[in-house]
């Protein structure tokens, strides 16, 4: 081989190896979707609270591998629950957040979901401490640094703290206890 094909052919693997496709420079996207658990009658009551309100939040984590065909959606209901994203009990999202990107290959990110799951267990779901959102809030920091906007992940405790709050907190309970209930196929955890 000549100096000159020699000198090419290595220039084509350094660019191999620094590409996004190589495995060593692979990132994975992480969204927050982010679904309307009151079908939407939170925005009639929006006003009576005084507060801005498009929907009561439930969320999930999706992570999309480079080159993978299905991406995964992670969320807190009957426990830790996954299913193929775009697939979950709660239909479409109404809103899709892109949180950043995660280099976390995927025996690190089961490590990490297996201790955080430990913590989420239905026996542990909570309406203003540790549901759907804070779950989805805390995977996505571990994952890509970035979290749920704060506004989604404080919620309901937020709801419950307006003068009107007791008048909607058992609707709120109610919608929170669903979520509390999902599995990947349905609302029926628990029984």
């Amino acid at each position: 081989m000549s100096g000159a094909g020699a000198g090419s052919a290595a220039a084509e693997e350094a660019a191999a190896a620094s590409s996004p496709s190589s495995p060593e420079n692979r990132t994975s996207v992480v969204e927050l979707h982010m679904y309307d658990i009151s079908g939407g009658m939170a925005r009639s009551f929006a006003p009576m609270l005084g507060l801005p309100l498009e929907a009561i939040w439930h969320s999930s984590v999706v992570v999309r591998d480079a080159g993978a065909a299905h991406a995964e959606e992670v969320f807190f209901g009957f426990g830790v629950q996954r299913a193929r994203a775009g697939t979950t009990p709660f239909g479409a999202p109404l809103r899709t957040l892109r949180l950043g990107e995660t280099e976390l290959d995927g025996e690190t990110r089961e490590a990490l979901l297996a201790d955080l799951g430990a913590r989420y267990t239905p026996a542990h779901y909570h309406l203003t401490d540790r549901n759907c959102n804070h779950f989805a809030h805390e995977w996505a920091e571990l994952l890509c640094g970035e979290g749920a906007p704060e506004a989604v992940v404080h919620q309901a405790r937020d709801l419950l703290r307006t003068p009107l709050g007791a008048m909607v907190a058992p609707l709120l309970r109610q919608m929170e206890g669903l979520t509390g209930r999902a599995t990947a196929t349905g609302f029926d955890g628990g029984r």
